[in-house]
This record gives C-alpha cells, sequence and structure tokens, in this order.
C-alpha cells in the first residue's frame, strides 16, 4: 500500500509525516494489503467551526469496490486524522460486507 500525503504547509516537517503515515497504517490495520493507494489531505479550516479546526480526507482505492473518499474534521491535524481512518475502517467493513451479499 502506497501512502500520499499533501495538504498546506502544515505537513512539511519530516517527523509530522511519519506519525501520519503510522497513524493511517495502524489504523487500516490488515485492510493495508487490499489497498493499492492511500491519497491523505489535510487542511486548516478557516473561520469558527466550535473547535474542530483542521480536516483530512483520504481517497482510497480497494479492489474490486469503487474509489471513494472520507472526510473528517478535528481539533488538531491527528484528532482529524485518526477519525478519518475510524470512518475509513467503518466503510471498508460495510462495502466488503455488501460485497459478499451480492
Amino acid at each position: 500500500m502506497r501512502i500520499r500525503i499533501s495538504g498546506s504547509g502544515i505537513i512539511q516537517c519530516p517527523t509530522l509525516r511519519a506519525r501520519i503515515e503510522q497513524t493511517v497504517r495502524l489504523g487500516i490495520g490488515s485492510w493495508s494489503s487490499r489497498l493499492r493507494q492511500v491519497t491523505v489531505k489535510l487542511d486548516e479550516r478557516s473561520g469558527h467551526h466550535g473547535g474542530l479546526n483542521m480536516e483530512c480526507s483520504i481517497h482510497v482505492s480497494p479492489p474490486p469496490l469503487d474509489d471513494f473518499a472520507i472526510l473528517a474534521a478535528g481539533s488538531d491535524l491527528d484528532a482529524a486524522v485518526r477519525s478519518a481512518v475510524r470512518q475509513l475502517l467503518r466503510r471498508l467493513k460495510r462495502e466488503a460486507a455488501r460485497q459478499r451479499v451480492r
């Protein structure tokens, strides 16, 4: 599985990039062998959003399923990434179960 991380200048720090990648890899767990590529995009939200200042979107290509993206927000970068990974895992499980039913 290849992980691409993009976003504004907040992710230029190699330590931060490594932490994000580790969070994604650990969160996805055994699903990593079924994903070709995971794209993580991070953005800082402008304005007041109830303390949810960071946004994380994760786009995946899980064969044989269609590509899809998850969008999550958090009070900081780590919280946004963790939230997006949790949502991604739920979606992958749901889609896999749907495929078994067909």
